[in-house]
C-alpha cells in the first residue's frame, strides 16, 4: 500500500531496467520466512526447542506482525502482480516441497 500511495513502484523502471529487475529474487526471502513459518506450524522443526518456535511466534505477533509477516506478504502480492501466474504458482509448489 505505500509503494502505491509514494508511486514508487510505478516509478521502478527509473533505476531498474525491466532486465535487471529479477522478482524471483525480491520474493525469495519472503517465501523462504512463509515456508518455515507452516512447516513450524506442521511441527516438522520440533526438535529444535522452543526457540525456532519462538521465533515464528513473535514473527505473527501483533506487536510486530507490521514490521515483518505484513511486509513479507505485501513483497509476494507484488512479486506475483509481477510475474506469470503459473510461475509463480510453481514456484511456491517448489518451496512449500509440493511439486518436484
Amino acid at each position: 500500500a505505500q509503494l502505491s500511495r509514494t508511486g514508487a513502484f510505478s516509478r521502478l523502471h527509473e533505476f531498474v531496467t525491466p532486465e535487471e529487475l529479477q522478482i524471483e529474487l525480491l520474493i525469495e526471502y519472503p517465501l523462504r520466512c512463509l515456508v518455515l513459518v507452516a512447516q513450524v506450524s506442521a511441527e516438522m522443526w520440533r526438535r529444535n526447542g522452543l526457540s525456532l518456535i519462538s521465533q515464528v511466534f513473535y514473527y505473527q505477533d501483533v506487536k510486530c506482525r507490521e514490521e515483518m509477516f505484513d511486509k513479507d506478504i505485501l513483497m509476494l502480492q507484488i512479486g506475483a502482480s509481477q510475474m506469470d501466474p503459473n510461475h509463480f504458482l510453481l514456484l511456491l509448489l517448489q518451496r512449500f516441497e509440493l511439486h518436484d
